[in-house]
């Protein structure tokens, strides 16, 4: 009964990356003023930038707030409209920016547990 257990994750670890990143679910990269700054990004990419997330923030939240939707369904529509939205903005990005935006690491998940003091 262990190995069978087992089984899934073996598979993943010789298939190999590849096999994970058809499974992963594309994040929602932040697209705030830091980010702009540290990319290094022109006027005209800041703007243009700030429109295409407007945009998809817009279409994101209609879509959670669509309970009447499977979770599934709704969860598959994310992450297309993340990986529509990353598509849009690497357009507007130079390769180097794109990459080093999408290598930026996520923010740490706190390990405090939410309503407990900060110690």
């Amino acid at each position: 009964m262990e190995r069978l257990r087992l089984l899934p994750a073996l598979l993943l670890s010789l298939l190999g990356p590849a096999a994970q990143a058809q499974t992963a679910t594309p994040v929602w990269r932040p697209l705030t003023d830091s980010v702009f700054f540290v990319l290094h990004l022109s006027e005209d990419q800041v703007a243009r930038s700030r429109a295409i997330d407007a945009h998809y923030n817009t279409e994101r939240h209609k879509l959670q707030a669509d309970r009447a939707m499977p979770a599934t369904d709704r969860d598959r529509a994310l992450s297309g409209l993340a990986a529509a939205r990353e598509k849009e903005v690497q357009g507007v990005m130079t390769h180097d920016q794109f990459e080093q935006w999408i290598g930026r690491p996520k923010r740490p998940e706190s390990k405090r547990l939410k309503g407990t003091p900060r110690q």
